[in-house]
């Protein structure tokens, strides 16, 4: 079984793509098949020009290049550049879909595109930061270009950390009442009995430690990361420099 069909990748890169060529396409599989077609872009503006043939848009978005260190990304940030993708997402009416950072060096050590694999912590906060946009759904590229040892050893513990809270269909709700850094998000999950979660992400690379709230309750214990404390006006948590918390909400 399969979920939809991957109608073009990057077409903005693609002279060879025209507008054309995806419109047949994309109405030979409607006529076989109703489950939904993708199109991922590189960069978010051209969401809105190849929205139209598709069900799911999105951004392929890799950011560790070889020779870098942890977190020194090129160019835009993970967390504007998934957020721009969100909005343009929005804005055409259609699901979010983000491809991450899943390659690096093939098995064999040659070069693949000046990338490298992703640290334990990049995967981790790239993987939770993801969700903090609300994609329908998040794609690694994982099978020909990555390494089975990094996919055992970094990626699979990081779904499982997930799984483990969220073992089915994943919603999302907003909450109210947060007290924020101004580097630090804050996003509603929803697990599949509609118990109610806060996933909090620092997308900086100093602590935070202002993060409280006071008008959700929540069960004392982080899922995720360390715990809330208790404070004045309601509770109250850190997070490391792109550090994550999920915490549990009281029903």
């Amino acid at each position: 079984p399969f979920h939809g069909w991957y109608l073009a990748d990057e077409p903005e890169l693609n002279k060879t793509i025209t507008d054309d060529t995806l419109r047949h396409a994309s109405d030979m599989v409607r006529a076989m098949d109703d489950r939904p077609l993708f199109v991922m872009n590189y960069q978010p503006a051209s969401i809105p020009r190849f929205a139209g043939y598709a069900d799911y848009v999105g951004i392929n978005y890799y950011p560790a290049f070889r020779g870098t260190l942890p977190f020194k990304y090129f160019g835009e940030s993970f967390r504007s550049r998934t957020e721009r993708a969100a909005r343009e997402a929005a804005n055409t009416g259609k699901e979010l879909v983000l491809a991450l950072q899943g390659y690096g060096r093939a098995p064999d050590g040659t070069d693949q595109f000046f990338r490298r694999l992703p640290t334990d912590a990049e995967t981790r906060y790239m993987f939770w930061a993801a969700l903090a946009v609300r994609p329908r759904m998040i794609l690694y590229w994982a099978l020909y270009r990555s390494d089975p040892a990094w996919i055992e050893k970094t990626l699979l513990p990081v779904i499982a950390e997930f799984r483990s809270t969220f073992p089915g269909d994943l919603g999302y709700w907003t909450p109210t009442g947060l007290e924020l850094p101004p580097r630090v998000s804050a996003t509603g999950l929803l697990d599949d009995t509609g118990g109610r979660f806060i996933l909090l992400v620092n997308h900086g690379p100093f602590k935070a430690t202002k993060i409280s709230g006071t008008e959700i309750g929540i069960s004392g214990t982080a899922l995720v990361g360390e715990s809330p404390s208790r404070s004045n006006d309601g509770w109250m948590v850190a997070l490391p420099g792109y550090g994550v918390g999920l915490i549990r909400v009281k029903e």
